[in-house]
């Protein structure tokens, strides 16, 4: 899950919750460090969150599933001068995800409104007379 924090407590059916990260390994570092809260990505989770992680669940989670071992060999090779705008430009395509995912489902959202008022319209009887209006001159 997306967090604000980076972490969830998290338990099994017995035993009492422990505090765990919610990313990997090889990005911790990172995550449990101050610097995500100034990220766009940190203000789009915090201000949308149902639908960030609609976007995570949706899109995200497989595509990071796949490019972990690179990601992280990317990561461990990398300075951290170098890694900084890595992050910048990784977030700003993350936020561009995220927009395109928003629009795709209010495209589809706004489809359905107007298909259900196309619907609704077409079951409304038509007026047989129009109402006359009196010229003025």
């Amino acid at each position: 899950p997306i967090t604000s924090c980076g972490t969830i407590l998290a338990a099994g059916a017995q035993g009492l919750p422990v505090l765990a990260a919610t990313g990997n390994a090889w990005i911790g570092d990172f995550l449990l460090s101050g610097r995500p809260q100034y990220t766009l990505s940190f203000a789009v989770s915090c201000l949308f969150p149902a639908i960030t992680q609609a976007y995570y669940d949706a899109a995200l989670e497989s595509c990071f599933a796949a490019t972990v071992p690179t990601l992280a060999a990317f990561k461990s090779i990398v300075p951290w001068p170098v890694m900084t705008p890595s992050i910048v430009l990784f977030d700003l395509a993350l936020v561009g995800g995220f927009a395109t995912f928003v629009v795709a489902s209010l495209r589809g959202i706004s489809l359905a409104l107007v298909a259900l008022a196309l619907f609704v319209l077409s079951r409304r009887p038509a007026y047989a007379v129009m109402p006359k209006f009196a010229m003025v001159n």
